[in-house]
């Protein structure tokens, strides 16, 4: 029996103990025939390919067709993304060659598990229209659609599908082989309410037409739904594909569909049914290890780097110092660095004890400046930590103005130790303040003529970085 299930999405928290390898999901069942993890090191590649970590030899690889603006990579993590987009664009990210290794295994043992870690962007109930998600499906599905005899049902040729209509996930499927004299049934294979927009773990089993679908563990039927569902009836000739547009839809006429707005993580086939426990372990053990991002920013000093303009080096004894390490302002550099593991609400990957990231040097003031800790030891080699995500920065003297200086640092992740894809840049302003003037010495001629008062009239001299000329001065000692 078919039913709404409404979601309250908890996500598991693991212990100081839990660990995860970089290269991927730890304690998941093995054996997937096909498996997409989304790494960002492939993900940021041109042009972003994923390969599978599957056995299937010949197994299809996933392109992230990136052309238009609205697909990319998960910022700072694992994982591609959808956002909403007009329809009869195609499909975002498709595989280029068939599925028709996998379909063999699959039809071999006569079972499949499809598995997915999702994220939705939009749950509206009010928003009509279907957002479809994942599809194996003909090639030319966008353009071949078919008229079938029965019901005035229409369609485009697919074997399955997950779609998502208003705030429901849809699992549906085709009954009969493309190109048979019978109708070709879509199959209404079971649906789930979404509550919120929390990752989901989304699991389709199939075997014998029986199914059942887990979401985060749980199963949305306490007996399997039967159905004359066969894979021997899937195409080989068919691919993969995720966040495609436009189908007609059975029953409704012409319907103009949209992608699906959100991100998806991981995602694999199996050709097995996995049981409950399997589905579970799957769950628990979230995704792979993500990795760590950093952004450049602009930092803006003044000419003399204390923390507060003119605090020592108004005065002329001062200024004629190099500023100690010591009265240097300090650059805060934690709020450009980022690890999507610590976020339980965006990211499925969640670790209350995960270590934080790291900074480091990658290369030193390209203007000329220094660098130092923040407890004043001065930083002259890349691949420095920084420590406590915090430096200071000395400027040359006298030169102010905007982008005056740089240097880049990347990050390292707190876990595995594995550096950030990318490389940061700090652009450093440096404003002007008011520098003290600076004298020339003078020596004046000797005059000495004997018995009479004589008087020497010269000039004292100097110079002032901020202005044109000097309006007077002061005597600070007069002739011994």
């Amino acid at each position: 029996m078919k039913f709404d299930a409404v979601l309250g999405l908890l996500l598991l928290q693991f212990s100081a103990n839990f660990w995860r390898a970089a290269a991927g999901r730890v304690g998941a069942t093995p054996g997937e025939v096909l498996l997409y993890e989304f790494s960002q090191s492939e993900c940021n590649a041109e042009p972003s390919i994923f390969p599978n970590g599957a056995t299937t030899a010949g197994a299809p690889t996933l392109s992230l067709q990136r052309d238009t603006s609205i697909t990319s990579c998960v910022t700072g993590a694992v994982g591609v993304e959808s956002v909403e987009a007009e329809s009869n664009s195609g499909p975002r990210m498709r595989s280029p060659t068939p599925w028709s290794d996998v379909l063999t295994k699959i039809q071999a043992s006569g079972e499949m598990t499809v598995e997915m870690w999702i994220k939705p962007q939009d749950i509206s109930s009010d928003v009509q229209g279907s957002k479809q998600l994942f599809q194996i499906a003909d090639e030319d599905y966008e353009d071949t659609w078919q008229a079938s005899e029965c019901s005035a049902q229409t369609g485009g040729w697919y074997d399955f599908q997950i779609t998502q209509v208003t705030d429901k996930i849809k699992v549906s499927f085709t009954s009969v082989k493309r190109g048979s004299a019978a109708c070709e049934k879509d199959i209404f294979g079971g649906f789930l309410t979404l509550t919120n927009t929390n990752p989901i773990h989304l699991v389709v089993t199939i075997k014998d037409g029986e199914q059942y679908i887990y979401t985060n563990s749980i199963s949305l039927f306490e007996t399997p739904e039967t159905y004359g569902f066969d894979p021997e009836n899937f195409d080989p000739t068919y691919h993969i594909d995720f966040f495609s547009s436009e189908y007609l839809h059975h029953n409704s006429g012409l319907i103009s569909h949209k992608p699906w707005p959100g991100q998806v993580y991981l995602f694999s086939i199996y050709d097995k049914v996995l049981t409950p426990s399997e589905v579970t372990a799957n769950y628990q053990a979230k995704l792979g290890n993500s990795l760590p991002t950093v952004t450049s920013t602009t930092q803006a000093i003044n000419e003399d780097a204390e923390v507060t303009s003119g605090g020592h080096y108004s005065n002329p004894v001062w200024y004629e110092q190099f500023a100690p390490a010591a009265d240097l302002k300090e650059l805060d550099l934690s709020s450009f660095v980022a690890d999507a593991d610590t976020d339980i609400t965006t990211f499925p990957n969640y670790d209350e004890n995960g270590a934080k990231p790291t900074l480091w040097i990658s290369s030193l003031p390209a203007g000329g400046g220094s660098l130092f800790q923040s407890d004043g030891t001065a930083i002259t080699t890349v691949d420095t930590e920084i420590a406590a995500n915090k430096i200071k920065y000395r400027p040359v003297l006298n030169k102010v103005g905007s982008s005056i200086d740089s240097f880049t640092f990347y990050a390292k992740d707190g876990g595995t130790s594995e550096r950030s894809v990318e490389t940061a840049t700090v652009t450093i302003d440096v404003g002007a303040v008011n520098d003290p003037p600076v004298p020339f010495n003078e020596t004046a001629a000797e005059v000495v003529l004997v018995g009479v008062l004589a008087t020497s009239t010269f000039n004292l001299n100097g110079s002032d970085v901020d202005d044109v000329g000097l309006t007077g001065g002061d005597i600070s000692r007069f002739p011994a």
